[in-house]
């Protein structure tokens, strides 16, 4: 029984150890990126952000015949994320993840509406 108990422990500090590697190697990857390309990435990626979400704000003011709305959305809402984009209080990483998962969410909701 004491056997079997002690085994377990080891088996679970040992998941601990892993778990904790797995952290250090994940942050060493996330360190290893310089963040002026994720704010240049976010960048790139501000304009389709920007572009999907004056379509959506449009879409969701006027329906869909929102007509010539967008040509007022569209641009307020591309310099509102490079305004983000551009933004010091948030970390890169966090920019750049939020740009890129809003850019694939409003291209697979064009997909879907469409």
């Amino acid at each position: 029984m004491d056997q079997a108990r002690s085994s377990n422990i080891a088996a679970e500090r040992s998941l601990y150890i892993s778990l904790d590697d797995l952290t250090r190697h994940a942050q060493a990857i996330i360190m290893r990126i310089p963040s002026l390309l994720l704010i240049v990435a976010a960048l790139i990626l501000a304009l389709p952000f920007g572009w999907g979400l004056g379509v959506v704000i449009a879409y969701l003011i006027a329906g869909p015949n929102f007509g010539q709305l967008p040509v007022g959305t569209v641009p307020l809402s591309i310099v509102v994320s490079i305004v983000f984009a551009l933004w010091p209080s948030l970390s890169p990483i966090i920019r750049f993840t939020t740009m890129a998962v809003g850019a694939a969410g409003f291209v697979l909701l064009s997909y879907l509406i469409s």
